[in-house]
């Protein structure tokens, strides 16, 4: 039912590749057998849209360009992942997933975060182009008299985007760990549900499920996961049956970033989940194999190309200059 090697892979296991998600490779089979234990209804069914209409949402990706200073240190902490990641990825024991994820957390810290200072990650002063962006898009929001969830990994970046927003003018409620769990659902029905705020800024972790927020006219992804059922979950706390209008999903992504990689692993996922679970045809069935190793060696050898690409231009700002 599920393909998860080539077919060179599995005679040889030498050639060909490994697969990290899965492809259904006969669709009809896989869900004659899931049928009589999966009971999943689709609000596009007839004898369910006759009771709740749900308009799809509609998908954009913003691409923002780099700051020179922040490209730096994103490429230095990409550059010293690529150096581990070609020392280490055939010792199973040391290159195992576990370790891959820990070990590319500063990359994605670099790319989202670098006013934190993590180890090994140079800390940038002042906003980000990213930030900036996703500042400026939830002003025009909340000037528009629209509202918008805002969904990030980490707390401190929502803090300091709340702070920029709260300094225009723009009101926003923070929903993270840091926050009580009472006090943040409180500042959320009063504020958000019902009050003047025209930004939820939630951590995936904490406003990615058991919530319904109809009222938002946008969903925000400030960076990605490298799963889909964290940012699905996520976009559906405003996909309820009782929401009126299309829904808008944003992602802001930087070129040539970990931005770029979490978004095809995200898209194989979604696509293999919802070919089996809610009868889709696959999209994405022609594609290559996509195995985290795949994955992270086409990460590596695009970094080159992103750091060349980096100082011609460069060059050609200096060159301009003089």
């Amino acid at each position: 039912m599920l393909e998860w090697v080539t077919w060179q892979f599995a005679e040889s296991l030498q050639e060909g590749a490994k697969r990290e998600v899965p492809k259904i490779g006969n669709l009809h089979g896989y869900r004659a057998m899931l049928a009589p234990h999966i009971k999943r209804r689709l609000v596009a069914e007839p004898e369910v849209a006759r009771y709740i209409q749900i308009e799809p949402p509609e998908f954009e990706v913003e691409t923002v360009d780099w700051d020179a200073d922040h490209l730096a240190t994103y490429l230095k902490a990409a550059d010293e992942f690529a150096d581990w990641y070609r020392q280490s990825r055939d010792d199973t024991k040391a290159c195992n997933l576990v370790t891959i994820l820990a070990r590319i957390r500063a990359v994605h810290f670099a790319a989202n975060y670098p006013q934190y200072g993590m180890e090994g990650v140079d800390r940038v002063t002042g906003l980000t182009s990213k930030q900036r962006a996703v500042i400026a898009r939830m002003r025009a929001i909340a000037e528009e008299g629209k509202q918008a969830i805002l969904f990030a990994e980490n707390p401190g970046v929502l803090n300091l985007i709340a702070k920029h927003l709260e300094a225009d003018g723009v009101q926003t409620v923070r929903f993270h760990g840091e926050i009580p769990i009472k006090t943040r659902v409180a500042d959320k029905d009063k504020r958000f549900l019902t009050g003047l705020a025209t930004g939820l800024l939630a951590t995936k972790a904490s406003g990615r499920a058991g919530y319904n927020l109809p009222n938002a006219d946008y969903v925000l992804f400030y960076d990605r996961s490298w799963t889909w059922r964290i940012e699905y979950q996520a976009m559906r706390r405003a996909l309820r049956w009782n929401r009126k209008g299309v829904l808008k999903v944003l992602y802001f992504h930087l070129p040539g970033s970990i931005d770029v990689y979490q978004d095809q692993m995200v898209a194989h996922k979604r696509d293999a989940t919802q070919a089996g679970l809610d009868w889709t045809t696959p999209e994405l069935d022609d594609e290559t194999f996509l195995h985290m190793d795949s994955l992270l060696d086409r990460f590596v050898d695009d970094l080159a190309l992103l750091a060349d690409h980096t100082a011609g231009d460069m060059r050609k700002l200096l060159k301009e200059a003089a």
